[in-house]
Formats: C-alpha cells, sequence, structure tokens
C-alpha cells in the first residue's frame, strides 16, 4: 500500500519546510549560540548583583582586535597576581567576560589601566555600593563576650550540680553564637577591603565583514535545516506507510475503506480471500419474444 498525494498536498510540504528552515536558520537552532551566550552573560550579571562585597564596578565595552585585548589583560594578571582574586574568566573569539576580586590598595589603579585602554565603543561603567552593618555584629560579639565570662566565673564556683549543668550548656550555646559572629565580622571585612570588578567586552564588528559573516551563517543555517527537515519529513512519511499497511494487514479499516484479506465491491464481485467469483458471470440469456397474433394461432391449431 502507497500514499498518494495531489500535487497542492506536495507544494504545501514543501512551502512548510522552506519556511521552517528559513525561520530556524534566522533564530538559531533549539539552543541557539546567541541565545545560550545572552542567557550566560544575564546569569554572571544576578550572580555579581548579588555579591556581597561593598564596592562593585562593571565595565562594558567592545574592542577591534581581541587577541590584543586578551594580552592586555594577561599583563595585568602577572602584574597584580598578588592583589588579585580570579572569580571566572571566560572567553571565545568573539567575547570576553571577566570578574576579579580587587584589594583596595590596587583597585584604583587596575581601573586606571582598564578605562585608558582604547575601545571601538563607549565604555558602559557603573558602580555598585553595599551597605554593611558591621557595628550590629560587634554589639552583638561584645554582649555575649560578657556572657561567656559571666558563665565561666559560675562554673569556678558551683553551688549544685544542676546549675551547673546547665551553666555549662548555656556557655556552650554562647560560645557557638561567638565563633559564627567571628566569622561574620571577618568576611564583612573581606568584603570591605575587596572590591568586586566586572568587565564584558565583545569584538567589535567591522561593517562589510559583519554583513559577510551574516549572510554566509544564514546560508549555511538554511541548507542545514531545509536537508535535515527534508528527511524527517520522508522518514515520518515512510513510518505513517508502514503503520497503515500494517492496519490494513490486520484488518482494520483505514481511510480508503479497506481491510483485511476481503472486500466487497459494489457492482462487481464478491471476492472471499482467494480467486472464486460468486455472482459474477458474464454468460449471455438470449430471449426469443413471439407476437400475441401468432400465440392465437397456436391455441387454434
Amino acid at each position: 500500500m502507497r500514499l498518494k498525494f495531489t500535487k497542492q498536498f506536495k507544494m504545501l510540504i514543501v512551502f512548510v519546510v522552506i519556511v521552517l528552515a528559513a525561520y530556524l536558520a534566522r533564530y538559531g537552532s533549539f539552543l541557539p549560540k546567541k541565545q545560550v551566550i545572552n542567557e550566560e552573560n544575564r546569569r554572571i550579571q544576578r550572580e555579581f548583583k548579588a555579591a556581597k562585597n561593598n564596592d562593585k564596578y562593571e565595565m562594558l565595552f567592545s574592542v577591534q582586535d581581541m587577541n590584543k585585548f586578551l594580552s592586555f589583560i594577561n599583563d595585568i594578571e602577572l602584574k597584580y597576581s598578588e592583589s588579585i582574586n580570579i572569580l571566572r574568566r571566560q572567553s571565545t573569539s568573539n567575547s570576553f567576560i571577566f570578574m576579579i576580586e580587587i584589594q583596595q590598595k590596587n583597585y584604583n589603579e587596575i581601573v586606571a589601566n582598564l578605562r585608558s585602554y582604547e575601545t571601538e565603543s563607549v565604555k558602559k561603567e557603573e558602580s555598585f555600593k553595599e551597605i554593611i552593618q558591621k557595628l550590629d555584629l560587634n554589639e552583638r560579639l561584645e554582649i555575649n563576650e560578657a556572657l561567656k565570662k559571666r558563665y565561666l566565673n559560675e562554673l569556678e564556683n558551683p553551688r549544685h550540680s544542676a546549675i551547673s549543668a546547665s551553666t555549662e550548656a548555656r556557655l556552650n550555646s554562647v560560645q557557638t553564637t561567638i565563633d559564627s559572629l567571628k566569622n561574620a565580622i571577618q568576611e564583612q571585612e573581606y568584603y570591605v577591603n575587596n572590591s568586586l570588578l566586572l568587565l564584558m567586552v565583545s569584538q567589535a564588528k567591522s561593517g562589510s565583514s559583519g554583513v559577510y559573516k551574516s549572510t554566509f551563517s544564514l546560508i549555511k543555517g538554511f541548507a542545514f535545516w531545509f536537508i535535515a527537515l527534508t528527511l524527517g519529513m520522508f522518514i515520518i512519511l515512510f513510518l505513517f506507510d508502514k503503520v497503515l499497511a500494517f492496519m490494513s494487514y490486520i484488518g482494520i479499516q483505514t481511510a480508503s475503506g479497506k481491510g483485511g484479506k476481503s472486500s466487497y465491491k459494489y457492482g462487481g464481485s464478491y471476492k472471499y480471500g482467494g480467486n472464486s467469483n460468486y455472482g459474477s458471470s458474464k454468460r449471455k440469456v438470449k430471449r426469443i419474444y413471439k407476437d400475441k397474433k401468432d400465440d392465437n394461432k397456436d391455441k387454434k391449431d
């Protein structure tokens, strides 16, 4: 059993394949590279804004020669290796992401070097400042230190074993709080003394080069998707044909009205699973009609 399509239906399939191939070539695949890069950039920016550093600085710009700029960044890394902590460093052929923590003593100098680099676009700069409540932690630490001292004095002069056990439990709880507060204060001091810098750089595109690359990429994408969709359509139609053939074989009536080995054709013959035909004889019967007068003559005779 073979599927048969009209010319109009075939033209419709070709039109749909061409439109889908053009759309996918223009907007990318199911996970377009451009979309993935943009999503990664947004994720890094969210990470940057959620950081606890007291001072945060963001710079965005484009450069003509990405390799030259990467060499410039490598020189900064070597020169200030003891003052910076690299949190993220990602580079591709047309983009570069650099997020680092910088000690305050070298922060202004590094930012000045980046500002002085010649770029193809105006640098977009944005600074953020976090308000850290350091005094509150110090006050809580002093209170818990005083409690610890009082509990230690009570343990040195115990009046009752039950009271001594209760005082020891409170002392352990206060000591845990003191350790937690000290860690929090150290963390705050680190974020105050180390500023965060996010650098996002893209490759500048020249007019003719950009148009050529975009056109070539579009043509290549269209060819890929056209071939892929065409093969996919052939596979789907082939499987569909096989399913219909199987349904017809096991006796399930399909859209063509056929099912199993027996079929009935109106105005024709009845076939019963083989070559035997009943009621299909084509033998001619000759009939002779007589006149009424001749009939009467015969009766008289």
